[in-house]
């Protein structure tokens, strides 16, 4: 039996515009245990690791106890002002109604993901999670994409991966999956430099689940590009 045509996304940046909510959170964590301003950009430089790993890096160890609550409570308030895109909503809804299997490869650590998924309503649409305490180094490495893949009995060949940056993109072609390119949020990893050619980049939730159901249906094989 051929396996199901299955999409994996990536969380922050692509799946929520969640990337300001992660500044925000742990810019102010360090900020007040450490007594210093840090800059969005010396935030950017710290992703990799989950959000607890780099709060807990960043920390001297007799402030964790305090310091690792504060940072909850602060990613959380963070969302206060955040919403999910109805149209990004409705590509989920038709891309599970249209047959894909999906599911959420990411960088996340796991509190962080519940926390955001419950809030945004995103937790009935996806079939697995792999987040950062799942494997043992970030992506560009391709493990958290093969662990997923692994984890729905899916194939390279029948797999695509949805990422807004140069190392989603990486990962994806390390893993042997078709790659897309999301930037459908103002926020972004990598900015207007990232580029994603040859494979395919998208500016509207609509307007990738139009291509994925035109060119990638559940009954087509697919060239990988990438």
């Amino acid at each position: 039996m051929q396996p199901m045509k299955t999409i994996l996304f990536d969380y922050d940046g692509t799946l929520a515009d969640t990337i300001p909510v992660i500044i925000k959170s742990i810019s102010s964590t360090l900020g007040h245990f450490l007594d210093r301003t840090f800059t969005d950009d010396e935030i950017v430089s710290f992703f990799g690791p989950g959000e607890e790993q780099i709060v807990r890096s960043k920390l001297q160890e007799h402030t964790i106890d305090e310091a690792i609550p504060h940072f909850y409570d602060q990613y959380h308030k963070a969302h206060d002002n955040v919403e999910i895109p109805t149209a990004l909503l409705t590509m989920l809804h038709h891309l599970s109604e249209a047959g894909y299997q999906m599911g959420i490869v990411t960088g996340k650590g796991l509190q962080c993901e519940d926390i955001s998924s419950e809030i945004f309503g995103l937790t009935s649409f996806f079939s697995v999670k792999v987040i950062a305490e799942d494997v043992s180094g970030p992506k560009p490495s391709p493990e958290g994409l093969l662990l997923a893949m692994k984890r729905l009995g899916t194939t390279p060949e029948n797999t695509m991966y949805v990422g807004d940056s140069q190392v989603d993109m990486e990962a994806a072609k390390a893993a042997g999956i078709q790659f897309a390119g999301a930037h459908w949020f103002d926020t972004y990893h990598g900015g207007d430099q990232v580029d994603f050619s040859p494979n395919p980049m998208f500016t509207d939730p609509e307007e990738f689940k139009n291509w994925v159901i035109a060119n990638w249906h559940p009954s087509k094989k697919q060239t990988i590009q990438n």
